[in-house]
C-alpha cells in the first residue's frame, strides 16, 4: 500500500450511524485508490471530511458560485515551493454530504454504502488530478472507478 497520511474529520453523525465502521471503511477505500493510482511510489496526505446538506450547499456557493448542496466536493491541495522540501505532499480534500448522498442511492436504487463508496473513490480521483470535463477523460476516469469499486465487490455504479 502506498504510504499515505489519511485524515477523516466528522461534522456530521449520521454517517455513522448509516456505515457501519465509517472510519475503518474510509480508509479502506481511501488507501485502495490511492495504491491503483500510485501503486508504492508516492506518500502523502489527503484529507475526508463528511458534512451535511447545508455545510457542502455553502461550500459549493463559495468555492464553484453553485448555490445549492451537492454530492461531494475535492479540493486538490495548492501547490507551492515546500513541495519541494517537505516529505509527504498533500494532495487535498474530499467533503462528502450526508443527505444528498442518501438521496441519490434511494433514488438510484443502490445502497448507501455503496454509493458512499463510490462517491469517495470519485472525489480521490479528482484531487489526484483525475477529471471528467470532456468524454475522453470521462471514459478514462469512468473505467478506473469501476475497476477500483470492483476489487471492493461494489457493482458498476454507472
Amino acid at each position: 500500500m502506498p504510504n499515505f497520511s489519511i485524515q477523516i474529520i466528522q461534522f456530521e453523525k449520521k454517517w455513522a450511524k448509516s456505515i457501519p465502521n465509517l472510519i475503518t471503511t474510509t480508509r479502506h477505500i481511501a488507501a485502495m485508490t490511492l495504491e491503483k493510482i500510485y501503486g508504492h511510489k508516492k506518500t502523502g496526505m489527503i484529507g475526508i471530511v463528511f458534512v451535511n446538506d447545508k455545510k457542502i450547499h455553502q461550500l459549493n456557493y463559495q468555492f464553484r458560485g453553485i448555490n445549492k448542496p451537492t454530492n461531494v466536493l475535492a479540493f486538490e491541495a495548492m501547490q507551492d515551493g515546500m513541495d519541494l522540501v517537505m516529505e509527504k505532499k498533500e494532495l487535498g480534500e474530499v467533503i462528502l454530504a450526508y443527505e444528498t448522498t442518501m438521496r441519490e442511492a434511494r433514488a438510484q436504487n443502490k445502497s448507501f454504502e455503496h454509493h458512499f463508496s463510490h462517491l469517495l473513490v470519485h472525489g480521490i480521483l479528482h484531487i489526484c488530478g483525475y477529471d471528467h470535463m470532456n468524454d475522453k477523460d470521462a471514459k478514462i476516469m469512468e473505467k478506473l472507478e469501476i475497476k477500483i469499486l470492483k476489487q471492493m465487490n461494489i457493482p458498476n455504479p454507472y
